[in-house]
Formats: structure tokens, sequence, C-alpha cells
């Protein structure tokens, strides 16, 4: 009950940020991290509890939402629905409370992602167009990439956070304190730098905005190489709440080349999702990278092992 609470709240968090945000005229977001963490939840959960979490999913939903009684319903629904539909498709590939920590693994989840989250969404933009007309495919498309975005940042995080933070807990050193702290400060301040350019500004800040991932990608590196899959989606994360924020306010590279929000907002989205699946792949390439040193050194370890026990009995 505790989990299903602390999920709620951390659920109405995540929406009520979003919401805060630039809207899309369907009155949705262009982010939607909230679906990533009911995934996450529903990933790291026994299937015969998910009952509970998608509850507290569509609770919040109804509570949160500023739309008609009949429209709140609606998006409370889809958003119990999708990130159900995905858990369902990624259990089926890796089994029930899957860790994902190998190349095949994180492949699975972001192809499911993407797969089910395109005739999902497709099919949730046909039924909210049966009540509110809209363009379809423009409607399909923000809902699509927003929702997809947030399960493929938050909900790598949930999971790789609630299986990996025991093995990081055990192998923390002060050094490796001090590094994460250096690389979060770095991450955050170069965000900023590249990210917060005012539309009025020149110089070398406005020079700075025509390659505004050139700072932040070293330190997202930096961290997937060295703290693993954890590392690459908090430095993602920590990225597009910033950049996210920045955009919608108008100002950053992407309000500079784009004069209107939603098309600022697409763009970014479309830079964060190329920026998340990098991260990702090189992150779970290095962790196999330390698994395979790490299984060379323990095989030669016993091969020395027999080798001098044999030589003991001859």
């Amino acid at each position: 009950l505790i989990g299903v609470l602390l999920m709620g709240l951390a659920y109405w968090v995540l929406a009520s940020y979003s919401r805060s945000l630039a809207l899309f005229a369907g009155g949705y977001s262009y982010i939607w991290p909230a679906d990533g963490l009911a995934l996450g939840a529903l990933l790291c959960t026994r299937i015969r509890f998910w009952p509970r979490y998608l509850l507290a999913v569509f609770v919040v939903n109804l509570l949160t939402n500023n739309a008609p009684a009949a429209q709140g319903v609606l998006y409370a629904l889809f958003n119990v629905i999708e990130p159900s539909l995905v858990a369902f498709t990624v259990i089926s590939l890796l089994g029930p409370q899957p860790r994902i920590n190998t190349f095949k693994s994180v492949i699975v989840v972001v192809i499911s992602i993407i797969g089910v989250m395109a005739p999902a969404t497709l099919f949730a933009g046909f039924v909210h167009n049966l009540f509110y007309q809209r363009e379809l495919m423009q409607v399909w498309a923000t809902w699509y990439v927003s929702d997809t975005l947030g399960m493929l940042i938050v909900g790598m995080l949930v999971v790789c956070v609630a299986h990996e933070w025991r093995f990081h807990w055990e192998t923390f050193s002060r050094g490796r304190l001090w590094e994460a702290v250096l690389i979060l400060l770095g991450l955050i301040g170069a965000s900023h730098l590249f990210f917060a350019v005012l539309p009025y500004e020149k110089g070398i800040l406005h020079d700075l905005a025509a390659t505004p991932m050139l700072g932040p990608t070293i330190f997202m590196l930096w961290g997937a190489i060295r703290f693993g899959l954890t590392g690459a989606v908090i430095s993602v994360a920590i990225l597009a709440l910033q950049t996210y924020t920045y955009t919608a306010h108008g100002i950053g590279p992407m309000a500079l080349r784009h004069s209107q929000v939603p098309q600022a907002m697409l763009h970014l989205q479309a830079l964060l999702l190329v920026s998340d699946f990098f991260a990702l792949m090189i992150a779970v390439i290095s962790v196999e990278r330390r698994q395979a040193y790490a299984e060379n050194e323990a095989t030669r370890k016993r091969l020395e092992f027999a080798v001098q026990a044999s030589d003991m009995l001859v």
C-alpha cells in the first residue's frame, strides 16, 4: 500500500509538471513522464499487484485533469491502458519483473515501447477525435512522441534504479561519489549554458546555441560509461527536465529557431529521443564489456588455481 501511495504521489508531481508547461491545442502535454513512471512501476511488481497501481494512475489523472469530466475520464483510461499494453509486451518477451541490463533487453524494451505506443496512441487519437474534432495525424504525432519519450526516459529510470541501486550502493566509494556529483553539476551547468539562451542574447552564448548538445553530451556520455544504464537515464532525465522547462518558456536554441512554441517543443522531443537512445546503447555496451572482463578474470583465476592444484598432485 505504501508503494502505491508513493507512486501515486510521484505520478501527481510529474503530471502537474507536464501540465504546467505549454499544452497542445487538444489539451495534452508535449511531454508526459507520468506514463513512464506507471510503466516502470508495473515492470517492477508482480502482475497481481498491477490493479492497485493502475487504479492510482486513474484516480490521479482524474484529480489533476482540468478538462471536462468526459474528456478527463477518457484521458485517464488512455493513461491506464497504454503502460499496461507496453508492460504486457515486455514481460511476454523478457519475463516478469525483468532486469534491463543487457543489449538484448534494452533493445526489446525500446522496440516494445515504440512499437506498441504507435497503434495505441493512434487509437486513442481516433477515439479522441470522435468527441473533439482535431487534426488526427497532428494529434497522434504529438501524443505518440510525448508518451513514448516519457516511457523511454522515466520508465527505464525506474526499472534501472529499482534493480541496480544495491549494486551501486555496495560499490560506491568516496571517489565515485565525487565523480557522480561532478557529472551532475557539469550536466546541469552545461544544459543551462547551452539551452537557456534568451532570444535577444548575442555573442558567445548565442553562438553556443547553434550546437546545443555539445556540452551536455560530454557529461551524458561520462555518466553512461562510468555508471551504466542508471547513469545514462538519470543524465537524460535531467537534460529533459531542464530543456523542456526552458523551451516551454520561449528560451533556448529551439525557441531561437522556431518562433512558435509547439514547433520548438516537437523539435526538442526529436532531439531528446535520439539522445536517449544513444545514451542507452553506450551505457549497455559499457556494462556488458565490464561484465565480460569480470567473467574473463574469474575464469583465468579458476584456470590458474586448477593448474596449481594439478602441479601439486604431480
